[in-house]
């Protein structure tokens, strides 16, 4: 079943010729008047009524070269922080571990490389399974060796992994297609795959079309003084790749005192990648922003019954907890209404 929602946008007329939001939101029926110097776009998208939990599957892309054994062991101690509030929400998680290498041949002393997931019993962690943590730290442990290549390709090593052969091979069943995805990369080098970041960030985006994918990064930024590099290059194209896909500023220096806690903070964004969403191309008022659903006004600013919006994403999500399952009804069991989302552009 699927309930239809109505968006609304006031913006200027002039604005509206050059953006259009209708592309952005798959819309089906647009309605437009003119009011004076504005013109009001009412716009008819569908909301699915599920109340199955979010997905997510997140992809750990481990740097195994021969100077990465402190940071290593750093992310293995705190590798709770950073999945704990997705574990804790109910999300059905999948979490694979690669590596760095791409070498052709592979190093011999390592089992890691080319994009196959790492793992013994399993080649990757489940939610389903109940064994989530266990199967994800024991994963994560064979990755952590430093007998790899020194020339890491973090950017191969996750268009490798994520496409065939290896995506219905090696890898099967890792990537859902109804999940989000998120992507931790720990290195303290810069990428050294052959591919052009623009294209890798495009592989990206449309594996997972509707900004359902996000990359963060345990590394050392470009401007860091406290941080050894052991000669490596500043990371210009993770950095990069990192800002297309949203995860630059949350992303953490591998020598932060605080690495734990920052972690929890990329963690926390987990919760919400794969919620349902609304994206704007026109930067929305926030405070002209008015949610309900029948007659049931969803809170602003909470992400359990109610709405977020991101002003730099021009995104606003929706609550968890929200049950599209079923419209609301009046007291003799007459339906309320549908989902009506009112917002006036900048």
């Amino acid at each position: 079943m699927r309930s239809k929602a109505f968006f609304s946008f006031v913006a200027l007329a002039s604005v509206l010729v050059s953006v259009s939001p209708a592309s952005a939101l798959g819309v089906k029926n647009v309605a437009r008047s003119i009011r004076g110097p504005v013109t009001q776009i009412r716009m008819e998208v569908e909301v699915p009524r599920s109340g199955v939990a979010s997905e997510l599957d997140i992809l750990f892309v481990i740097d195994d070269s021969g100077s990465m054994s402190t940071h290593q062991q750093n992310l293995l101690a705190n590798v709770d922080s950073l999945v704990k509030t997705a574990v804790d929400s109910g999300m059905h998680l999948h979490a694979g571990v690669v590596s760095t290498s791409m070498d052709d041949p592979s190093f011999p002393s390592s089992p890691n490389g080319k994009g196959e997931l790492i793992g013994s019993s399993k080649k990757f962690a489940s939610s389903a399974n109940g064994d989530f943590k266990a199967v994800l730290t024991e994963n994560l442990k064979l990755a952590m060796n430093t007998n790899g290549s020194g020339t890491e390709q973090p950017l191969a090593s996750i268009q490798a992994a994520l496409s065939e052969p290896l995506l219905s091979g090696k890898n099967a069943g890792f990537l859902r297609p109804s999940a989000a995805l998120a992507i931790f990369v720990l290195t303290d080098a810069d990428d050294q795959s052959a591919m052009p970041v623009a294209d890798f960030v495009s592989f990206v985006k449309t594996l997972k079309a509707g900004n359902t994918a996000t990359m963060h990064a345990g590394f050392i930024p470009k401007l860091s003084t406290d941080c050894y590099r052991s000669g490596e290059s500043e990371p210009v194209r993770l950095e990069e790749a990192l800002a297309a896909l949203g995860g630059l500023k949350e992303s953490v220096n591998l020598c932060d005192a605080d690495f734990g806690s920052k972690l929890a903070e990329i963690g926390s964004k987990y919760e919400v990648i794969g919620l349902r969403t609304v994206q704007f191309l026109l930067p929305a008022i926030v405070g002209s922003i008015r949610a309900k659903f029948g007659n049931t006004v969803l809170p602003a600013g909470d992400l359990h019954r109610g709405w977020v919006y991101d002003s730099e994403l021009k995104q606003l999500t929706l609550g968890k907890r929200i049950d599209w399952s079923k419209a609301p009804v009046d007291s003799v069991g007459q339906p309320q209404g549908p989902f009506v989302l009112l917002a006036t552009a900048c």
